[in-house]
C-alpha cells in the first residue's frame, strides 16, 4: 500500500493546475444548489479573480434568456445589466456574430472582449456603469436550433487584466464548466417538473 499526501487546498503557493482542479471540484460540488450562481463563482475565485458571471441563451428570433448569474466581492449588478441588455442592447449586439459561423463543428469557443470594444450604448449601460473592464465568454451551440449558450466571466476595473495563461486555462476547462452548467440547469428543470407533478397529483388525488 502507498499513501500519497495531497497538497493543502488553501496553500497560497499551490500550483496553478492544482488551484484549477480544486476550484472546479468546488463548482461540481455546488451543482444543484439553489445558490449555484454565487457558490460556483466563489469557488472559481479560489483559482482566479472574477467579479461577476452570467449564463444566458441567445436566439435568432426571440429575446435572450438568462439562466443564472452571480457576483463575488463587489455589488451584484448582473440583474440590472441583464434588464438593460434584454430590453434593447441585444438587438444591436454583434459580439457573438462570429460565433455562429465558427461553431459549425459544435466545438465550444472562448471569446474575449475589452470594454472599449463594445458599442457606445452597450459600454455605457453595462461596463462603464458597473466598473467592468472586460469579459471572457465560453460559447457553445444548442443543437440544430441555432441558439447559443454563453457562460460569461467578468473582471472589474480594480482587478487585473486577463493574462494569456489565464485565458488558456479557461479554454482548457471550458468543456468541464459547460458540463457543470448544463447539468445544474437540467437538475433545476427536473426539480420544477417534479414539483408540478406533485402539485397536479395532489389535486387529482
Amino acid at each position: 500500500m502507498q499513501i500519497i499526501p495531497m497538497p493543502a487546498t488553501a496553500a497560497p503557493d499551490l500550483d496553478p493546475s492544482w488551484k484549477a482542479q480544486d476550484a472546479l471540484a468546488g463548482v461540481v460540488g455546488a451543482m444543484g444548489d439553489p445558490r449555484f450562481g454565487t457558490e460556483a463563482l466563489a469557488q472559481l475565485n479560489r483559482w482566479m479573480p472574477l467579479c461577476w458571471w452570467s449564463v444566458y441563451q441567445l436566439f435568432g428570433d426571440q429575446p435572450p434568456a438568462m439562466h443564472l448569474s452571480g457576483s463575488h466581492g463587489v455589488e451584484d449588478g448582473t440583474h440590472a445589466s441583464w434588464k438593460a441588455y434584454r430590453t434593447s442592447l441585444y438587438r444591436r449586439d454583434a459580439t457573438f456574430a462570429m460565433a455562429h459561423e465558427a461553431l459549425r463543428d459544435c466545438q465550444p469557443l472562448l471569446m474575449h472582449w475589452h470594454a472599449h470594444e463594445f458599442s457606445a450604448a452597450h459600454r455605457e449601460q453595462i461596463y462603464t456603469r458597473h466598473g467592468l473592464r472586460e469579459r471572457v465568454s465560453i460559447v457553445s451551440s444548442q443543437g440544430d436550433s441555432g441558439a447559443l449558450l454563453a457562460v460569461n466571466f467578468y473582471r472589474h476595473d480594480a482587478q487585473p487584466q486577463f493574462q494569456d495563461e489565464e485565458l488558456e486555462a479557461l479554454g482548457r476547462s471550458a468543456r468541464l464548466l459547460l458540463a457543470c452548467v448544463r447539468q445544474h440547469l437540467g437538475s433545476q428543470r427536473r426539480d420544477v417538473l417534479n414539483e408540478l407533478f406533485a402539485l397536479v397529483s395532489g389535486r387529482l388525488g
